[in-house]
C-alpha cells in the first residue's frame, strides 16, 4: 500500500522538470515574439509644402524658410502652403497629398544612426536620405501656379 507521501514525490520531479526546461525555454519564446513589436520605432515629422513664385513677397509664416532657402531656390515670393505633421513607424508609410496632387510618401527604414534613414517618394523624385534630427531635407517640386512648390521634411 502506497504511503501519503508517495504522490508528493511524483509531483517533485514534474515542479523540478517545470522550474528547469519548460518555464525558461517558455520565457525565451515569449521574448522572441515580442522582440519585433520592441524593435518598431516611431518618428515624428514636420512637412512643409511651400510655394516659390517669381514676383510677390515673402510671407510672415515663411521667414524661416526663407532663410533657410537662401539662394538654392530661386524665388521672390514665397508662401507655406500646406504644413502636415506625421508619425510614422519604422517601414511604414506615411503620405501628403500636395496642392498639386501629387503624393509625397515618407517611410523611415532604418532608426540606426543619427536620425533616420528615409525612402522617399515624390512622384519622379525617389531616393533614400539620412535625415538627422533638426535638419531638414528640402526637395523641389513640381511647377504649380507661376511658380514651384518646394517640399521642406524636418525629423523632430
Amino acid at each position: 500500500m502506497p504511503s501519503s507521501a508517495e504522490p508528493h514525490r511524483r509531483r517533485r520531479p514534474l515542479r523540478r522538470l517545470l522550474a528547469t526546461w519548460i518555464a525558461p525555454a517558455l520565457a525565451v519564446v515569449l521574448g522572441l515574439l515580442a522582440a519585433p513589436a520592441s524593435a518598431q520605432q516611431e518618428f515624428a515629422f514636420d512637412v512643409n509644402v511651400l510655394h516659390a513664385t517669381p514676383s510677390g513677397q515673402v510671407s510672415g509664416d515663411a521667414q524661416r524658410f526663407h532663410r533657410l532657402l537662401g539662394s538654392r531656390v530661386r524665388y521672390e515670393g514665397l508662401q507655406v502652403v500646406k504644413s502636415q505633421s506625421l508619425t510614422v513607424a519604422t517601414n511604414d508609410i506615411g503620405s501628403v497629398k500636395l496642392p498639386d496632387g501629387v503624393r509625397f510618401r515618407v517611410r523611415p527604414i532604418d532608426p540606426a544612426g543619427p536620425g533616420a534613414l528615409v525612402a522617399i517618394d515624390m512622384g519622379r523624385t525617389q531616393g533614400d536620405f539620412r535625415l538627422p534630427a533638426g535638419k531638414p531635407l528640402v526637395l523641389g517640386g513640381s511647377a504649380w501656379k507661376g511658380g514651384q512648390l518646394v517640399v521642406v521634411l524636418e525629423l523632430r
